[in-house]
């Protein structure tokens, strides 16, 4: 990813070049400012949406998790609370 002193160091011809790498299309009627901002607004949008599909996939991932389920008990014996203390 470019930040914008990076961008305003490049020629206009890198910056086509960078620009249809990103999808941009009619870079060649553009100024370099307008170059410039394109590109940033590109990466702006391509990094949202790598997030917005990062986080629906982990969603997705939970959602699929296996359930822990319960296990009932018949005996009122087998209800009691076990301690790992001494105290009783």
């Amino acid at each position: 990813m470019y930040n914008i002193i990076q961008l305003n160091d490049k020629q206009s011809l890198e910056l086509q070049t960078i620009a249809k790498e990103l999808g941009i299309q009619k870079t060649d009627s553009l100024s370099k400012e307008e170059l410039v901002y394109k590109i940033l607004d590109e990466q702006a949008i391509a990094g949202a949406t790598k997030i917005v599909v990062e986080k629906t996939t982990k969603e997705y991932q939970e959602d699929n998790k296996r359930k822990r389920s319960r296990v009932k008990l018949d005996n009122k014996e087998e209800r009691k609370v076990l301690s790992a203390s001494t105290d009783g």
